[in-house]
Order: C-alpha cells, then sequence, then structure tokens
C-alpha cells in the first residue's frame, strides 16, 4: 500500500514505449486520502493502453 497525501507526487518505476526502464510521477487528484496500490495499478493499465508504456517494472 502507497501512503500518500492529497496532492502528492507517486513514482513508479516503468519501462517506456521504447523499453528503457524510468520512473513516472503521477499525481493523485481529485481523490480524497491516500492513493492505493489498485488504483495506481488502474492509471497504469491506462497509460499501457494509451502506449505511453509498456510495462510497469516491478
Amino acid at each position: 500500500m502507497l501512503h500518500n497525501k492529497l496532492n502528492q507526487t507517486v513514482e513508479i518505476a516503468v519501462l517506456d514505449a521504447a523499453g528503457v526502464p524510468r520512473t513516472v510521477k503521477m499525481s493523485p487528484r481529485g481523490r480524497h486520502g491516500p492513493v492505493d496500490s489498485a488504483k495506481l495499478g488502474k492509471v497504469t493499465e491506462n497509460l499501457i493502453a494509451r502506449g505511453h508504456i509498456r510495462q510497469r517494472a516491478v
């Protein structure tokens, strides 16, 4: 579980479209409370679907 205060950014490690490992910063906009890993996973899936990143580096 990732505990973050509202409006803080969360960094996740991903592989971008070229397969290069890098970190992506996301801000939990419009959420009240901590960012949970399920929400973060859904955001990551959306980025993969759009082709921005290839996969989440675990």
